[in-house]
């Protein structure tokens, strides 16, 4: 195949792109309002200050019986599975905790440098109007 066939071909395709959407077919991407921003950062930051790096260990919650003779044989149950396979699923709670917090922590640095980031962008901003002016 020859460069002009090659040429050929992806200017048809980017025309046949363009008559079906109406639009190009570079990148061209939504830009989200500074409304938009602020809500999705509020978000982010509601959803990593209700992170429970111990809901793992939720399971042993409380419980539910229709009487105390129910209950009592609940407990003895859950203490006789305790000690007979809590060195099994131990550890991987306590992995999953690790996990948990180690997640936390990544979630918290990445919204800190978000906000940098964004601090910076809105000063860049203005820095650019500012000279847009003073060149005009």
């Amino acid at each position: 195949m020859k460069l002009e066939d090659i040429r050929r071909k992806i200017r048809i395709r980017k025309e046949t792109y363009q008559n079906m959407i109406g639009q190009d077919a570079e990148y061209s991407m939504n830009q989200l309002t500074s409304e938009e921003r602020n809500i999705l950062r509020k978000e982010a930051h509601c959803t990593w200050t209700h992170m429970d790096e111990y809901g793992c260990q939720k399971v042993y919650g409380p419980m539910d019986a229709r009487n105390k003779w129910t209950l009592f044989i609940k407990k003895i149950i859950r203490k006789i599975f305790y000690k007979s396979m809590g060195w099994y699923y131990v550890p991987m709670i306590e992995g999953q905790v690790q996990f948990n917090r180690q997640s936390k922590q990544i979630t918290g640095s990445i919204l800190q440098l978000m906000d940098a980031q964004q601090e910076e962008m809105e000063h860049l901003k203005k820095r650019l109007k500012k000279l847009e002016k003073e060149g005009a």
